[in-house]
């Protein structure tokens, strides 16, 4: 925390602090995380608050020639574990006959836990997407193996997913509020229907499925700062609590 403390001194660094104090059982996160997008650098650090310690530091540094970027990683853990990973992107965008045309393609590679148990992580990701007026639709997949795709297709305010799961969202606005129902055909028919209300400063988000698990988050900005509160049910019985403050400068 401090190293990053000192990184704030230099111009052009912007990010954000925050804690995060969740319940039943006392837990929480503060984390801070600086920005210089002058030279491509991000630098987070977290730490637990109960009990008080330092949980993990990243640090990225990212390279961009053209439609190419390139980006080494590092970070460190509390237990002192050290992951290193590099990891490259082409993204590709076209316009034509009246439809935008987006290619994305990746790879990231490294070692995890290089200096006590070293091993190999290896992931490679591709997404086409098209979009033209009221229609879209975006095919994803994640590699190498085994390989995993999804399809998402949308046609106004109609969205279809067809992968690991197969569901139909149906959604719709109305001044400040939106309103949407998602249903899971696969691996398990499950039915969600969620509001969200936007003000000019406050939000309120509900989620209620008929699997039983529903919750709450509303949450308020003013200038610099945010605070929001979670809350999570199972079967009407209250699960999860979770407060959130975050400053961004």
């Amino acid at each position: 925390m401090i190293f990053l403390l000192l990184l704030l001194t230099f111009s052009g660094a912007s990010g954000e602090i925050g804690a995060r104090v969740e319940g039943l059982a006392p837990a929480g996160t503060v984390w801070l995380e600086t920005d210089w997008e002058e030279v491509g650098a991000t630098a987070r650090i977290e730490g637990n608050l109960f009990p008080l310690g330092f949980r993990r530091g990243n640090l990225k540094i990212a390279w961009g020639l053209g439609e190419f970027s390139l980006a080494p990683e590092f970070t460190v853990f509390g237990s002192g574990r050290i992951d290193l990973f590099l990891s490259s992107s082409l993204e590709s965008r076209l316009t034509t006959y009246g439809s935008n045309l987006a290619f994305h393609a990746g790879a990231k590679g490294g070692l995890a836990a290089v200096n006590l148990a070293p091993s190999v992580v290896f992931a490679t990701w591709l997404i086409i997407a098209v979009e033209k007026d009221a229609f879209s639709a975006e095919l994803s997949l994640d590699g190498p193996y085994p390989w995993q795709s999804r399809l998402e297709i949308c046609w106004d305010q109609v969205t279809l997913n067809l992968g690991t799961i197969i569901s139909l969202t149906l959604s719709g606005e109305q001044k400040e509020w939106q309103l949407s129902s998602t249903f899971q055909i696969w691996p398990k028919p499950v039915q969600t229907h969620s509001l969200v209300w936007t003000g000019e400063s406050s939000e309120l988000r509900i989620s209620l499925a008929s699997s039983g698990q529903h919750w709450c988050r509303v949450g308020e900005s003013q200038g610099d700062w945010a605070v929001s509160a979670f809350f999570a049910f199972s079967c009407a019985q209250l699960t999860q609590v979770a407060l959130e403050v975050v400053r961004t400068f």
